[in-house]
């Protein structure tokens, strides 16, 4: 719709239906440009609330990853929208880069030590119950061997 208004204004404003008074057609033929009444304002990017969104995801969900990395990514995320806000895209789209950086490594490193925890628990279940059960302590293990 917007493409069809604009390609409408274009023309009426270029083409042969509006007629400028100060613009005769001798003009054009003295090596005079033609005047344009449209002035194109390039439209400012939008914000993605993706990053955001997930550096919060990352600090409920990551530990210890999401208390740094997610924490350092939802801070780069809230940066870079001050600066879009302000019109600086350009430091916008590289504090959002290192904010989509620490997001990511939060969730990477949160998901590994998610691995590792099962793998543990798996893997070495027995071990693990034996060692609780000769030294006496570890009370908050004792519920994985029941």
């Amino acid at each position: 719709m917007f493409f069809l208004i604009f390609l409408f204004s274009m023309a009426y404003y270029q083409g042969g239906y509006h007629q400028n008074p100060a613009y005769t057609g001798t003009a054009e033929k003295q090596g005079q440009p033609p005047m344009s009444n449209v002035v194109m304002m390039p439209e400012a990017p939008s914000y993605s609330w993706c990053t955001p969104c997930w550096g919060l995801i990352s600090l409920w969900c990551c530990g210890f990853y999401g208390w740094t990395c997610g924490l350092l990514g939802l801070f780069f995320s809230t940066w870079s929208y001050s600066d879009h806000k302000a019109g600086d895209y350009d430091r916008s789209a590289h504090k959002k880069r290192w904010a989509i950086g620490c997001v990511i490594i939060a969730v990477f490193m949160g998901l590994l030590t998610i691995a590792a925890i099962l793998v543990v628990y798996f893997v070495f279940k027995d071990e693990l119950c034996e060692f609780v059960d000769e030294n006496g302590n570890g009370t908050q293990l004792r519920g994985i061997c029941d």
